[in-house]
């Protein structure tokens, strides 16, 4: 269930668009705190490292997309 949720937060992440933790959740099924795990995961070494940018929208809302130097 883990690498299936992980690899569905990457394949989303990866149209190096901006999206919401909330988005992504609804778009895995998952829950919010589920798919910022995942994030945290893909920035680990042993999942590839990757640059997983964030910037803060309002009132504690973020948005998180794979860096645009990504091309994997």
């Amino acid at each position: 269930r883990l690498s299936g949720q992980l690899q569905a937060v990457k394949l989303i992440l990866a149209d190096h668009q901006w999206h919401t933790l909330a988005e992504l959740a609804q778009r895995v099924n998952g829950s919010e705190a589920g798919v910022s795990a995942r994030i945290r995961d893909l920035r680990k070494y042993k999942h590839g490292a990757l640059t997983i940018e964030r910037r803060h929208i309002k009132n504690g809302l973020h948005e998180y997309r794979l860096s645009p130097d990504y091309t994997g």
